[in-house]
C-alpha cells in the first residue's frame, strides 16, 4: 500500500511532495488518514493550512466519537495543538491537479521495495481477517471429507448464517 502528499501554494507550485511506502495489510483508508497525519507533522503550528482530501470516510471519522484506527486517533490529538486547518472533501478522479498528482505518488510508493512506514492494523480488520481464514479451512475440510455427502449435495458451501 501507498501513500502520497503534496503540498501547493496560492498558485499550485509544488512546495514539496512526499511518497511514503506502507505495509500492505493497510487498507486505502489506513494511507489516507496516515497521509492526512504526516502532512500535519510536515508543516508549523502556526501555519494555516488547507487539507483537500478523497475521502469522506477519513473525514467521517474525525468527526466522530468512535475510533477504530489509531491514525484517526492520531490526527485529533494533533488537531488540537494546530489551530489553523482547513478540511474540504473533493470529488475523486474528476481532475484535480493536487489530488491526481497525490494518486500518482501513491501508486508509485507501492512499487518500491522497502516498505518505509507500518501502520497500526485495527483489531476489526484483524479479527475479520481471522474469521475469513477459519471460513476458509472450514470450507476446505467441509469439501474433502467424505462424512455427510448427502447434506453437501444439499448444502456446498459452509453458511453460517443458518447458524445463527
Amino acid at each position: 500500500m501507498g501513500s502520497g502528499l503534496i503540498r501547493l501554494d496560492e498558485e499550485e507550485n509544488i512546495l514539496w511532495q512526499e511518497e511514503v511506502r506502507l505495509n500492505d495489510e493497510a487498507s486505502v483508508f489506513l494511507a489516507e488518514a496516515f497521509a492526512i497525519k504526516l502532512a500535519f507533522l510536515r508543516v508549523q503550528d502556526t501555519e494555516r493550512i488547507k487539507i483537500f482530501t478523497d475521502s469522506q470516510s477519513v473525514l467521517q471519522s474525525l468527526e466522530s466519537s468512535q475510533i477504530h484506527a489509531s491514525v484517526i486517533l492520531d490526527i485529533k490529538n494533533i488537531l488540537k495543538n494546530k489551530k489553523f486547518i482547513e478540511f474540504y472533501w473533493v470529488k475523486a478522479h474528476i481532475g484535480i491537479r493536487g489530488i491526481e498528482m497525490t494518486d500518482v505518488l501513491a501508486k508509485n510508493a507501492t512499487r518500491k521495495e522497502n516498505i518505509d512506514h507500518i501502520v497500526k492494523i485495527p483489531k476489526s480488520w484483524v479479527n475479520h481477517q481471522l474469521k475469513l481464514i477459519a471460513l476458509t479451512k472450514w470450507q476446505q475440510r467441509w469439501e474433502g471429507s467424505q462424512n455427510s455427502r448427502f447434506l453437501f449435495g444439499m448444502m456446498p458451501n459452509i453458511n453460517t448464517e443458518m447458524l445463527r
